[in-house]
């Protein structure tokens, strides 16, 4: 997965788990990825707009699909709607790693912060999710510094 930090792929992976509930079968954390979309994306849009949003999600649709190779058969509609989940070979899914699940909400959450920063980052989501007390992403600056830090032999 990119360059995302690991508190940025533990959110996601928290908020993941707990849209699927006791499911804890691939399919539920699938689905669940997809809630978690459109939950943002209803919380997003009259802050940055439609297609702010989109371009948000499109992005870490791109960056996710190096990852998993079946997201390229998920589109973002106009309205920033995610379809063709429903189209997924869901046999061929679960063998991939879980890890890929979490690739576009982590993805998502890490584009977020660049633009909005860890604070409203972290507010917006405990708007969404407050059972989830989520807290604290400045490690992932750090993180996200050291990623993109090239050293030369």
């Amino acid at each position: 997965m990119g360059a995302v930090s690991p508190k940025i792929q533990e959110f996601a992976t928290r908020i993941v788990s707990y849209e699927a509930g006791d499911d804890h079968s691939f399919t539920a954390k699938l689905r669940a990825t997809f809630l978690v979309c459109e939950k943002l994306r209803l919380e997003l849009i009259p802050l940055i707009g439609t297609s702010g949003f989109c371009a948000l999600l499109l992005r870490a649709l791109a960056l996710s699909s190096e990852d998993a190779d079946w997201l390229p058969s998920v589109k973002v509609t106009e309205e920033g709607i995610l379809k063709g989940f429903e189209e997924l070979n869901a046999k061929q899914i679960e063998e991939a790693f879980s890890a890929e699940v979490i690739a576009l909400p982590a993805q998502f959450l890490g584009l977020l912060i660049t633009l909005i920063g860890d604070r409203l980052t972290v507010q917006l989501l405990n708007g969404v999710w407050p059972k989830l007390e989520l807290r604290n992403l400045e490690d992932s600056r750090e993180y996200e510094n050291k990623a993109h830090t090239h050293i030369n032999p």
